[in-house]
């Protein structure tokens, strides 16, 4: 029986594109992975009354050579006036740095305006920029008014009327 036989060229051929075809992987540039907020406890949550205390946390997937600048806003619309629509109010989350290859999640903590508009929608935007790349990312959190619940009282059952025996003829 007879060995089945590969050329030279065929084994060269395969040798060069794995060779050139596998590098080293590395982040080019720096990515936002997730954006969230939360209350003063630290409970996940994406509704807030005016006048709250709200935390947004970002998590990034920093660039390995450059340090790392993050800052953002958050705009939602203000309570109208005479029916008209609202203006817009505007909430700036300081800029903050990570050094290269250092930590990778940023908070801030900020209050949502007291003149905000219930049941409205407000944008969260953070942007991040390692040295000539930047990125930018959005999230979304409602306005509205979150009433403390009251419980609703627990009713007794009603009293069963008393059956009397019918007289048997």
């Amino acid at each position: 029986m007879r060995k089945p036989v590969i050329p030279y060229s065929f084994l060269l051929i395969c040798v060069f594109i794995f060779v050139f075809h596998i590098h080293p992987v590395y982040a080019k540039s720096v990515s936002i992975k997730r954006i969230w907020t939360s209350n003063t406890d630290g409970s996940e949550k994406t509704t807030f009354s005016p006048g709250t205390k709200i935390t947004v946390h970002v998590e990034i997937t920093p660039d390995a050579n450059n340090s790392v600048s993050v800052s953002g806003e958050i705009i939602g619309t203000k309570k109208s006036k005479n029916g008209r629509r609202g203006k817009k109010w505007l909430v700036q989350l300081d800029k903050k740095k990570l050094e290269a290859g250092g930590q990778n999640a940023i908070n801030w903590n900020e209050t949502i305006p007291e003149n905000s508009k219930l049941n409205s929608t407000a944008l969260i935007r953070v942007k991040t920029k390692a040295g000539n790349k930047s990125k930018s990312k959005k999230t979304t959190i409602s306005i509205a008014s979150e009433a403390a619940s009251t419980p609703t009282p627990a009713t007794s059952p009603a009293p069963s009327p008393n059956l009397t025996p019918l007289p048997s003829l």
